[in-house]
């Protein structure tokens, strides 16, 4: 996804994978979940959705490319969804 004016990356830290391999994850704040584009999807689903709504984003170690974790209408529910995928390894950078 491209970054809008309107984008805000509001958490970034380091997590390990398989325990040992240091990964980025961001959650940026973002003014709209994009939709699949499926005609067979709901719109709910199909639709863009605009508001306020939290992504997370895995890096991918080693190179530039990134793995999406997802969309969250809370950035409390973006967080909980990263350390439970992270098993707690999470650490945020200071901010």
């Amino acid at each position: 996804m491209s970054i809008a004016p309107t984008d805000r990356l509001v958490r970034a830290g380091i997590w390990l994978y398989d325990g040992t391999v240091p990964c980025r994850v961001e959650i940026w704040q973002r003014s709209s979940r994009p939709g699949t584009g499926d005609e067979e999807d709901e719109g709910v689903w199909r639709e863009d959705q605009p508001g306020e709504w939290f992504e997370v984003v895995y890096h991918v170690p080693g190179n530039d490319s990134s793995a999406g974790g997802g969309f969250y209408d809370s950035l409390e529910s973006a967080l909980d969804e990263v350390s439970d995928k992270t098993q707690e390894s999470v650490k945020w950078d200071n901010r």
